[in-house]
């Protein structure tokens, strides 16, 4: 009877409506199951709004509108308009708590996967989070669909080179494919895709093992399943006698594909753009050039027209053409697309910079290492049928070179600048976290624990939570790019500006075993910059002097060069010169290039050497220093494991007469147990910084590829020192020494100077052994001490490359300081001091120190 009523209440239009509404939904339905796409499409669209009407937005009827819209739209390769609806079903889902559904689950999947083809790698990455998450919640790991999407983000996480993310996910789904349905084509496809996976993260052995294995497997099973019944099968069998170098049955096998997926009437052109690479790519192995240039040329037009020319895809491409034509000596079509890949990839890089932690940034950057080195080479063949190439080559070095550090530095001023509650919160979690991964590394002989694993995990989340927090306000914090001229337009007449880069020798067609260093040589006056090429690293290489005699650096610095011919090149072009501002790279980084300069050259007591991270600083270049404000530390009571330094008390009490002599400098003194960490973290707005204190550089540990593969990884080692030492990574195993406290360990950490708040010292004095030294990553410098205190926005670093004695140091400071108070310039003091230690002393004994703008 209740019921009765309340159905009489319900006005006969809207229950005509509903019946209506219900009968709309079966036809969609049905034109959904019979594939006409089209038809279902419009029908739902015009639904929508009735169902809103009828129901409200958040309905689980509404919401399933929107998933039938957004699956439609897939079918028809709409991608920017199945993005929306998906992303509406989802949004309701969640709030109406619906979100335990087979649809819901497909959808985050789907998503991830449109966006990852629109290049949208940022977003991608967070739909194919969530759905690894919810589906261990949703979906039986007993069921094949379960599999079948965890194939899916294994397969992004590949392409994005997170290869522990994948290589977890796709053994989880290879052994459930060998225990469900034995070594059949799911089985054949998980393990080529984690072979490939080997191959990539230099894994060669295991990928080519894997391979092998396989590849019978896959030859018995391969008529099981014709091309139409399985496209991931004979997908992956191609690939499988591609990575084995049988390219011609590879080839087959591709061309096959290429002419289904062209014939089909919605085609993915994902898969067609892929399928003309792997034929092109089949093409150029088997040495038929042409016919690769014609898939190639196909493929770049489909990358254009989907992904737009500031995109990865494109960026790979371009590349593969590039080469072919370079492989056909077609070299100035090859530097066409050589150029549009430099510029593709500053288009990728400027957008993935502002989603991305500091480690990824790294990984992410050094994907483009093999780019730049194929375009370094081809100007290096060819600028002289074509001085235009060196300007290109500058402008790429102006854009890569430090681009991490500058992004670093530009991240913490905005979070100071901002009045933003999320950007403090998570600012503050990252200091609190690093600061707890150098308590345990303290305490545990064990370094790489699961707990610190743990939180540099945490570390890698909250950079990436304060880069989409910046990007959510619109805020870039990238510089704004200039060009060669621009930084021409900074010079005087008498000024001279080079960039160094190295790069792997590649000839068009092979890489060879020698990496070169080259300059380039920028002058007021000249058209193009000037390209000159210093030499192999292997000669170069032994110019590095740490832990070299006294007797061997000198004879090194005075009676070998291989620099003096720059020198030479610069004063012939240029005979009136009186400044030169220099940055470096690789090996170089750590070699003292003004003291061979000085040392090598009739004008070294005209010259003024300036070492600067990148040219790209001489916009904003200043080498004065504010006489206000100095912290002095030295004399420092050390824990048992480090000896006294007696000189070092002497050493910073004479400073200390000579600023306070200036009657302007309000100077602190910090000795014995008060020179503790605490008080260097509580005091760092002076604008000069002095450490006189042991430090430490404990090598190259690890490789870049290591780096890449353990930086997110909890690898249960055995370390054998607590002193920070064996440190995997490069911001933990260099650092100084302070006195020990209670609260605190006395051992400050370049990863803990990298997170202070520098930004008010123009000058800070490392006066401690091997300060200078690091990992050096070619472009992005050294990854040590000086990278730290630059990240934290020290202006100007005085560091040293070797143990110089404790004497010598004394007097080249006091020297030092004294012609700082004459100048207030940092540089010409530095310049001075070399001079005059010069005339008395031997090159060991003065020229280890290193000014850095």
């Amino acid at each position: 009877m209740t019921k009765f009523f309340l159905l009489l209440l319900i006005p006969s239009f809207v229950l005509a409506q509903e019946y209506e509404y219900s009968k709309k939904v079966k036809d969609i339905n049905s034109l959904f199951q019979s594939q006409e796409y089209k038809k279902a499409n419009e029908k739902v669209g015009a639904l929508i709004p009735l169902s809103i009407k009828l129901y409200g937005k958040l309905d689980e009827r509404t919401a399933q509108l929107y998933f039938i819209a957004g699956f439609t739209n897939v079918r028809l390769s709409n991608v920017d308009i199945a993005i929306d609806y998906l992303e509406k079903f989802v949004e309701i889902s969640h709030q109406i708590k619906t979100n335990n559904s087979q649809a819901y689950i497909a959808s985050i999947f789907i998503l991830g996967e449109l966006l990852a083809r629109r290049g949208d790698n940022k977003n991608a990455e967070n739909f194919f989070d969530l759905g690894v998450k919810e589906l261990k919640v949703v979906v039986s790991p007993e069921n094949t669909t379960y599999y079948s999407y965890l194939g899916k983000a294994g397969a992004f996480y590949n392409s994005l080179n997170q290869f522990k993310k994948a290589e977890k996910i796709l053994i989880e789904t290879i052994n459930f494919a060998k225990k469900r349905f034995g070594k059949d084509i799911d089985y054949v496809v998980g393990s080529k895709n984690l072979a490939l996976i080997y191959l990539k993260d230099n894994r060669k052995e295991e990928g080519i093992k894997l391979l092998s294995e396989i590849i019978p497997i896959a030859k018995k099973i391969q008529f099981k399943y014709p091309l139409n019944k399985s496209l991931a099968f004979n997908e992956s069998l191609a690939d499988i006698y591609f990575y084995s170098s049988e390219y011609q049955d590879a080839l087959m096998i591709y061309e096959q594909l290429y002419s289904y997926y062209k014939s089909r009437k919605s085609f993915n052109y994902y898969k067609l753009s892929s399928t003309l690479n792997n034929l092109a790519e089949s093409c150029r192995k088997l040495g038929n050039h042409k016919r690769a240039i014609d898939y190639l040329t196909k493929s770049l037009t489909l990358e254009r027209r989907n992904h737009g020319l500031n995109s990865i895809n494109y960026a790979i491409v371009a590349e593969n053409l590039a080469l072919s034509y370079w492989q056909i000596d077609q070299t100035q079509l090859a530097l066409e697309y050589l150029i549009q890949v430099q510029n593709s990839i500053r288009g990728a890089m400027n957008e993935k910079m502002s989603f991305l932690s500091d480690a990824e940034k790294l990984i992410f950057n050094l994907k483009f290492e093999t780019s730049f080195d194929v375009f370094a080479s081809y100007v290096s063949k060819f600028s002289n049928d074509d001085n235009k190439l060196t300007q290109e080559l500058y402008n790429n070095i102006l854009f890569r070179k430090n681009l991490l550090l500058d992004a670093s530095r530009n991240t913490k001023k905005t979070i100071r600048q901002q009045n933003n509650e999320n950007l403090k919160k998570y600012y503050t979690e990252l200091i609190s976290t690093n600061e707890s991964i150098v308590k345990l590394y303290d305490k545990n002989e064990y370094l790489e624990t699961v707990e610190i694993g743990r939180l540099k995990q945490n570390t890698n989340t909250l950079e990436k939570k304060i880069a989409r927090t910046l990007d959510s306000l619109n805020i870039n914090i990238n510089d704004k790019i200039i060009d060669w001229k621009q930084i021409q337009s900074l010079l005087s007449d008498d000024e001279v500006a080079i960039e160094i880069i190295n790069f792997k020798d590649f000839d068009g067609d092979n890489w060879k075993s020698d990496i070169i260093y080259a300059a380039l040589i920028l002058t007021p006056n000249k058209e193009f910059p000037k390209l000159k090429i210093l030499g192999k690293e292997r000669d170069l290489s032994a110019l590095q002097m740490n832990q070299k005699s006294a007797n061997s650096i000198n004879n090194l610095l005075k009676d070998w060069n291989p620099l003096s011919s720059l020198f030479e090149t610069i004063l012939q072009d240029q005979p009136n010169t009186k400044q030169i501002f220099i940055s470096s790279s690789g090996i170089l980084n750590t070699i003292p290039i003004s003291s061979l300069f000085h040392l090598n050259s009739s004008s070294r007591n005209n010259v003024n050497i300036v070492r600067l991270t990148s040219t790209s600083r001489l916009k904003e270049y200043s080498s004065k220093v504010e006489l206000k404000s100095a912290a002095l530390y030295g004399g420092i009571k050390y824990n048992n494991d480090w000896p006294y330094l007696p000189g070092t008390k002497t050493e910073i009490e004479k400073i200390s007469s000579f600023l306070l002599s200036t009657d302007s400098c309000d100077v602190s003194l910090y000795t014995s147990k008060e020179a503790t960490k605490d008080s260097f973290k509580s005091y760092t707005k002076s604008s000069i910084i002095h450490l006189a204190t042991h430090g430490f550089f404990s090598g190259d540990k690890t490789s870049l590829v290591t780096f890449e593969k353990k930086v997110f990884d909890n690898p249960l080692q055995r370390e054998s020192s607590k002193n920070f030492k064996n440190s995997i990574d490069p911001l933990m195993n260099s650092g100084l020494i302070f006195a020990p406290n209670e609260s605190q360990n006395s051992i400050l950490t370049a990863m803990e100077a990298s997170i202070l708040d520098l930004s008010n010292v123009d000058l800070l004095v490392l006066s401690a052994c091997e300060t200078g030294l690091g990992q050096t990553i070619n472009l992005e410098g050294v990854y040590g001490l000086q990278r730290a205190f630059k990240v934290a926005g020290v202006q100007q670093l005085l560091v040293s490359l070797w143990k110089i004695p404790d004497q010598e140091t004394q007097l080249f400071m006091s020297i030092f300081y004294q012609e700082l108070i004459q100048s207030k310039d940092a540089q010409l003091a530095f310049t001075k001091t070399q001079k005059i230690m010069s005339e008395s002393f031997e090159p060991y004994f003065w020229a280890g120190f290193m000014l850095i703008q």
